[in-house]
């Protein structure tokens, strides 16, 4: 598929309002992203094109609506002064939405990092629709990550000392898993296949029993919501690195441009031929930075 930009008004980040001649006018932010400098900025132009008042997105973006046709390139002008830029729409990778990652007391993933970098890496491609990406810290999946195209998550992978637990029991009352962790003749019993990787357990454990091994990356693949919401597959097998992730996604992205229909959404996609189709495309890829990962089959995430 062609690598050339759209030159719709649309695809440059300028929409149509339900009014005649005016704009909403898209920012590219990633993750939700901004600096003070720039929200003031943003402030200014909305007063000065718009009508004093910007729309948050669903998506963690920004827009300047009620921008007169004949205004949005002198906005989009000063947006650059700013080091801002439009953000665009139609066909691509659109800009994605992240949580604050290790900024939270929660968090086990860079998130705000990895969608910066993840975005550099892609926001060039032209695809047969719209791709949304999205990043979570961790299990507690804030930003929603099985509701997107693309959706990443950090979890833990732990070591458990048995020689080292007490049977206290502290760390099954922190457990938010239903029966991965239980107190068996006084000492702990593990079930890690319903373990979500969050790693509670090991904070609570205060003699080291329960101990982070590495932190591992988990992808799901085509949901979406809208008219027709459909939950994430959930790939069999996690991730050991970033770069894994970006390979994943170059992988899944390729796939997608070959298989996919003009204004077919890639979960669609996915349906119509069959996501075990693509798994073994993008195994190969853990299997070679993590050679011991175990894939199990492909599973459909909760919405």
């Amino acid at each position: 598929m062609a690598e050339s930009a759209p030159c719709d008004i649309k695809s440059r980040g300028f929409i149509p309002m339900k009014e005649p001649g005016l704009y909403s006018v898209r920012i590219h932010v990633v993750g939700g992203f901004m600096r003070s400098d720039w929200l003031a900025e943003v402030s200014r132009l909305a007063e000065k094109y718009g009508r004093g008042h910007v729309h948050l997105t669903t998506r963690q973006g920004v827009e300047i609506p009620y921008v007169p046709q004949e205004n949005i390139y002198a906005l989009q002008d000063e947006l650059a002064e700013s080091g801002l830029r439009v953000g665009g729409c139609g066909p691509r990778v659109r800009t994605m939405t992240a949580c604050q990652g290790l900024g939270c007391r929660h968090g086990l993933i860079d998130a705000q990092g990895i969608a910066q970098r993840l975005m550099i890496r892609v926001e060039h491609r032209v695809l047969p629709h719209k791709f949304k990406v999205c990043i979570a810290g961790c299990p507690n999946a804030c930003p929603k990550p099985v509701e997107n195209d693309f959706g990443v998550q950090g979890v833990i992978q732990k070591t458990f000392h048995r020689e080292e637990c007490k049977g206290c029991g502290l760390c099954v009352k922190v457990c938010p898993s239903v029966g991965a962790l239980r107190i068996e003749d006084k000492s702990l019993a593990l079930c890690e296949e319903s373990c979500i990787g969050c790693g509670k357990c090991i904070q609570a454990c205060p003699f080291g029993a329960l101990e982070s091994e590495r932190t591992l990356y988990q992808v799901s693949l085509g949901g979406k919501m809208g008219r027709f919401p459909k939950p994430a597959y959930q790939l069999p097998f996690l991730l050991p690195s970033e770069s894994a992730v970006g390979q994943v996604l170059d992988a899944t992205l390729d796939w997608y441009c070959e298989n996919g229909r003009s204004k077919e959404r890639f979960g669609d996609a996915l349906e119509r031929i069959g996501v075990e189709f693509l798994i073994p495309i993008l195994a190969p890829v853990a299997k070679q930075e993590s050679p011991a990962y175990q894939c199990t089959g492909p599973m459909r995430c909760s919405p």
